[in-house]
């Protein structure tokens, strides 16, 4: 359990710092890749925005 918890922090982080997993090695994400991924997050934001007001 503890080691399961230890893993996903890990994996948590390294996403967040734009490193995924693939399989059992570990990609870095292009810079058009995190761009991509900004927009979708700033959409959705727009979205919600949206339909709150």
């Amino acid at each position: 359990m503890i080691r399961q918890s230890s893993q996903k922090r890990i994996i948590d982080w390294f996403s967040q710092a734009g490193v995924q997993a693939d399989g059992s090695m570990f990609k870095t994400s292009t810079s058009y890749e995190k761009i991509k991924r900004k927009k979708v997050i700033l959409e959705q934001r727009k979205l919600i925005n949206l339909r709150s007001a």
